[in-house]
């Protein structure tokens, strides 16, 4: 393009995260043996049909006034008058000192920043309040999102953003330094592999009909238009001949400008139905990258750092996705606060509720802005 305009700034009229921006992937690395796999639903999904007729809505058995419900949950019951909302919330997230943020549905939504989150962010930094950005996105390295994210008047460092993929680069660096792997996902997020011995797809194809041992694991991340059924086949046949399949995040699902699209979690549980093995996974909603998250903020210093008093209860998550952000989150110690501004809504949360899942939101909120003016 022929465009002058800084380094970073996204062209007028492009949506932020728009799929027109995705390169067509191409380049990837390999793999470990697996375990086999039961393929068995997910008892977490809470895309789960509406219509089920086991979930009774006229179910007596769960009281909506039961004060052995959780007594974190400030949003129990939307019908009571006795105290102003603003105020619930600002109970509910009473203590809070640092927070991780989900990236999408909580700050863009379909390509484009959402109302009032540049603004928070902001305030974040000017209260002193650190926080990670902690998402499965990884259609881009993390130096690229934070230009993106920038340019759109959300003001991040590359630093400051912790993603599955780049978590999964490091993963890799650690266990197969040495070793070719064979990484699908886009171009420019493979800007995090820099450095590590990755094969093409000519490469990949040829090692998986001649010699599949030889490379150490396939990892999975957002290729987009990229998954192809020859790559694809070349994964299959690098993982059945030993490679450990790697799973950048297993999201069935996301929000793009054209509406509901079908994300890479897809294509790897077809990979394990395949293969007949579980992949490893490295994003949401796996504790280890919760973990990667908060080692992030600790490395930082500061308020976190310093405070040897600091809980993780102190820590919030905002998300909106109630498994991969905030069942997963309260798994781990965290509290999590659920924002209605992205993927799952009223609708979801109240289906959760019913069927009685744990973790459960500690608020609920109807996006990152508001949160953030509640917190003390």
């Amino acid at each position: 393009m022929s465009e002058d305009r800084e380094p970073g700034a996204r062209p007028v009229g492009v949506p932020l995260w728009s799929p027109d921006a995705r390169p067509a992937p191409f380049p990837a690395s390999p793999p470990l043996p697996g375990v086999p796999v039961p393929l068995e639903a997910d008892p977490h999904d809470l895309r789960a049909d509406p219509h089920d007729l086991r979930a009774d809505p006229h179910d007596l058995r769960a009281d909506p006034h039961d004060l052995r419900a959780d007594p974190h949950d400030l949003r129990a019951d939307p019908h009571d008058l006795r105290a102003d909302p603003h105020e619930q919330l600002c109970d509910a997230l009473r203590g809070v000192r640092a927070a991780l943020l989900d990236m999408d549905g909580v700050v863009v939504l379909k390509g484009r920043p959402i109302e009032g989150a540049g603004q928070a962010i902001a305030s974040l930094r000017a209260r002193g309040i650190p926080f990670r950005f902690l998402t499965n996105s990884s259609l881009w390295n993390r130096d690229s999102l934070a230009a993106r994210l920038s340019g759109a008047g959300i003001g991040v460092r590359a630093d400051e953003i912790v993603t599955a993929l780049s978590a999964s680069a490091a993963l890799a660096a650690r266990r197969w330094r040495d070793r070719p792997i064979y990484v699908l996902a886009a171009p420019d997020g493979l800007r995090e592999f820099d450095g590590q011995w990755l094969v093409g797809d000519d490469e990949a194809a040829q090692l998986g009909r001649d010699a599949p041992a030889r490379v150490a694991a396939v990892v999975v991340g957002d290729a987009g238009p990229g998954f192809t059924y020859e790559r694809l086949n070349a994964a299959f046949r690098l993982v059945r001949g030993g490679a450990r399949l790697v799973a950048v995040h297993r999201n069935r699902w996301w929000l793009t400008p054209e509406g509901e699209t079908i994300d890479s979690g897809a294509f790897v549980r077809a990979l394990e139905y395949a293969c007949g093995r579980r992949s490893l996974l490295v994003g949401k909603p796996s504790p280890a990258f919760f973990s990667e998250a908060l080692a992030s903020l600790w490395r930082a210093g500061g308020t976190v750092a310093g405070d040897p008093a600091l809980d993780r209860r102190d820590i919030l998550m905002v998300g909106d996705d109630l498994q991969s952000d905030i069942a997963a989150a309260r798994r781990v110690g965290l509290r999590a606060a659920f924002v209605l501004s992205g993927k799952h809504g009223p609708r979801d949360l109240d289906l959760a509720r019913r069927r009685g899942r744990q973790g459960l939101p500690d608020a609920v909120a109807t996006s990152l802005a508001e949160i953030v003016a509640a917190l003390g």
